[in-house]
């Protein structure tokens, strides 16, 4: 690149943790680039796995069926998690970016611009329990779940460092847990941040309401399902959680009537989902699942004889049987 100089994201970084940065900034975007999509594929690929698993268990016993098709979709999409990638594998690449931008003296922009002043000592901003349904609100909350958990382990890989005489390496892999919730909680914000751009520049009014329950849902959802050692102590009072239930349950309410419209707007075919029964087109599940039974060798009748003469027969007591049928009939007179 013509006119490009050198920039280090940290004091002192080796010549592999420096980037090319040319006038147009291509090389800065080439770095985000990386980390984001390392991060991105971690922990979207698992949590995927986590909603699928959360399908399965709602639909009960057609869940785990071969009919219902969910179970062979699981089996499919789980090594997502490792191919391409292991997830902490690639987690660690985000982590090793975010410790470099919490580390650097320049001026933080983009999709890391919420470390700039980042502080470990942080409240929930929210007040009234109306706005845990802003957007932007939540985004801000997920920010300083961000900033606090990358500041937390930039701190333990320093206080690693200063302990073991500057091995980087070792500073690294002690600190591996706290580096991989930083990350996890960047991507988090990345998915919450794009998630609401597009609500936002949606051009469909009526859509929107909608998209935007969505999206607050999701938000709150993830905040009730995240660790409370994952979050800065203290970070939300009693008040403020029993807040954000109940705004759950009221977006769970206004979702519910646009719940099989939400899903059905992601298009899946009948063929993408394995000509699942339960998740037909047409709606003629139990047609549909009858037909299966019919088709199912356990029902084809050499079979039900044969194991009707090898298991069962031998073991009825059919003198019993007999005179319980004629009792039976007996009393029917």
């Amino acid at each position: 690149m013509g006119g490009s100089k050198k920039v280090s994201f940290a004091e002192g970084a080796k010549p592999a943790e420096q980037v090319e940065v040319g006038v147009d900034r291509t090389g800065l975007v080439l770095v985000q680039l990386h980390a984001a999509s390392a991060g991105l594929k971690a922990f979207c690929t698992d949590w995927a796995c986590e909603g699928m698993e959360a399908v399965r268990k709602t639909c009960g016993g057609q869940g785990y069926t071969m009919s219902g098709g969910i179970g062979s979709l699981i089996l499919d999409f789980m090594p997502a998690v490792t191919y391409e990638g292991e997830k902490n594998v690639m987690a660690l690449q985000t982590s090793r970016f975010l410790y470099r931008c919490a580390k650097s003296q320049r001026p933080l922009e983009g999709p890391v611009g919420y470390l700039q002043g980042a502080k470990e000592e942080v409240a929930c901003p929210v007040d009234d329990p109306k706005d845990f349904r802003d957007l932007s609100n939540l985004v801000t909350i997920f920010q300083q779940r961000a900033s606090w958990a990358v500041l937390r382990a930039t701190k333990g890989v320093d206080g690693q460092l200063a302990a073991n005489g500057n091995d980087f390496t070792k500073a690294w892999i002690a600190n591996h847990l706290p580096l991989i919730r930083a990350a996890e909680a960047h991507c988090l914000l990345l998915v919450l941040t794009a998630f609401e751009g597009t609500v936002l520049r949606f051009p469909d009014q009526k859509a929107q309401r909608v998209l935007h329950r969505l999206c607050a849902f999701f938000a709150l959802h993830r905040i009730r399902s995240i660790a409370v050692g994952d979050w800065p102590d203290g970070y939300f009072s009693a008040q403020q959680l029993s807040s954000i239930d109940a705004t759950l349950d009221s977006l769970a309410a206004e979702l519910r009537p646009d719940a099989v419209a939400l899903v059905d707007a992601f298009g899946y075919t009948d063929r993408d989902l394995r000509g699942s029964c339960i998740g037909r087109n047409d709606g003629r599940v139990y047609e549909s699942l009858f037909e299966w039974a019919k088709r199912s060798p356990l029902n084809e009748p050499s079979y039900v004889q044969s194991v009707w003469k090898e298991y069962l027969e031998a073991g009825l007591d059919k003198t019993y049987l007999s005179r319980k049928m004629q009792r039976e009939m007996a009393s029917k007179i």
